[in-house]
This record gives structure tokens, sequence and C-alpha cells, in this order.
């Protein structure tokens, strides 16, 4: 579930303008980067859906996200369970409603939240060069654009990840991890704003 968990965060706030046609993958990742310069927030809703093969049955989770250049995070769910998550540059903290309890982080020696961060915040600037280095990126789609991304290694977790960009609105619809096994988390994302201000308490 780690892995999943870190491969779908790696792109959940990835931003772009429309791509009239999609081409090579250096093009279309160009193109991305290209738009995403722009970006000084992004906030949204975000529904993730696990699909449990073994038990033929899904667990739908619900919350919101929120970005601001150039490293602070927010990622909370707040249905059925309250959790999540906030960074501000080198450190952070975290929290789980069944526990009620928060607690500090700092990224250097915390590795998982290192890996998160790092992988979230490089796609948010659209600096895909961290992600190839661990998965072939291909343009699967080109309306609406879809990348699928597998690893370059054989990796115990993900088979394969699919992000599909919304048609004409400018963001990541949804990002797809199939994990080996046959389950499956899917990120979809509503109500995305870029560039709107964020409430002085989000981060």
């Amino acid at each position: 579930m780690r892995g999943a968990r870190r491969a779908a965060l790696c792109l959940l706030l990835a931003a772009a303008a429309p791509l009239r046609a999609a081409g090579a993958p250096d093009e279309v990742l160009a193109r991305l980067a290209r738009n995403a310069a722009g970006i000084e927030t992004v906030q949204g809703a975000v529904r993730q859906e696990k699909r449990l093969e073994m038990f033929r049955d899904t667990v739908v989770s619900r919350g919101r996200f929120a970005y601001a250049r150039p490293d602070r995070l927010r990622w909370e769910l707040t249905d059925p369970v309250v959790s999540g998550f906030v960074i501000t540059g080198p450190s952070g903290r975290r929290w789980h409603g069944l526990t009620g309890k928060t607690e500090p982080f700092v990224l250097e020696s915390d590795p998982m939240m290192r890996v998160v961060a790092g992988q979230i915040l490089a796609s948010v600037r659209a600096d895909f060069n961290p992600l190839r280095k661990e998965y072939r990126i291909s343009v699967s789609s080109e309306s609406p654009v879809t990348l699928q991304l597998e690893p370059l290694v054989p990796n115990p977790f993900v088979e394969r990840v699919v992000v599909t960009f919304s048609k004409g609105a400018g963001h990541v619809e949804s990002v797809a991890v199939h994990e080996k096994g046959g389950d499956r988390t899917t990120f979809s994302f509503t109500d995305v704003e870029v560039n709107r201000p964020l409430p002085d308490d989000t981060f």
C-alpha cells in the first residue's frame, strides 16, 4: 500500500493547460512544464477509491488538498476517517482522527515522508526528471491527454500508474494506481482552483 500511495501522490497536484495534440513523451512533458511555471497555488477536492480485488469491494474516502509555491503542501482526508499531513519546507505535522494525536516530523529524518514530499513537489513544478528515473512515461491517449507510468524495475506493489488530464480545464482529473494482484486505487480531483488565495491557516 505504501508503494501505491507513493506512486499516486507523486502526480496528484500536477497541473497543465490543455494540449492540442499528444506528441512524443518529451514534447508533452515539456509542455506540462511550461504551463506549470506560472502556478503559485492549487487547491481542490479529492475522492479516493480503493478497489480490493480479493473482497470484490470498493472503499471510498473524501478530502481536500492544497499547495503553495515553493514547498507548502496539505493533504487531508475528512470522510469517513480524518487523517492527513501538512508540509512546510523541511518539516511538517501529521494527524489521524482515530487517535486524536498530531505529531511533528522532520523530512530529513523521515525517509518515507521525504520521498512523498519530494515527488509531490516535483510534480507540482512539472519537474519530471525524478519520475523518469523510476518510471517509463508514455502518452496513451490524445483526448483526454493520458500518461502511463510503468516502473523501470519490477515493483512489488505497483504495476502501472495512469494519469488522466481534464479536457479543457487544465489540470489532472484522475490518477489510477494499478497494483499487483488486481487492487486499484483511484484519486479523482474536482473543484480544482489554480492561483486562488488560500486561507491563512491552510498550512
